[in-house]
């Protein structure tokens, strides 16, 4: 069974991005970034954002709004998109700035996924 992993933004007073809190749907907190204990259950006032289930090349847990580059093998092509929910196809896809429509879903079309940021720290490298 795939694990139920989410990590939601973590603002200055200024409204700039610091970190991220890592939960479990089940656990309690398993960030070092953040003191407080949560669970899933309790409201969360930020968006939070899902592990889909998938690790980078490197290792790394993937989560919707993280941007990834990657390898298609099928179009012999590298390219560079944002991972996020599709409602039409219920499951995670690939778009790419701006894009209102997914790019890529064929996950084992994918070969050499690398995270090289997030919509918070890094949304500028989608261009």
């Amino acid at each position: 069974m795939r694990e139920l992993k989410f990590r939601q933004p973590i603002f200055s007073q200024k409204g700039e991005f610091v970190t991220w809190h890592f939960f479990d749907i089940n656990k309690t907190e398993i960030s070092e970034n953040s003191k407080a204990t949560y669970t899933y259950r309790n409201k969360h006032p930020k968006p939070a954002y899902q592990f889909i289930g998938l690790k980078s090349r490197d290792g790394k847990d993937i989560y919707d709004g993280d941007i990834v580059t990657y390898y298609n093998q099928y179009s012999n092509t590298t390219y560079k998109h944002l991972v996020k929910w599709n409602n039409e196809f219920a499951c995670f896809a690939l778009y790419g700035k701006g894009d209102e429509y997914c790019e890529e879903m064929d996950w084992c079309a994918i070969k050499d996924i690398r995270i090289i940021g997030n919509i918070y720290q890094n949304s500028e490298i989608l261009s």
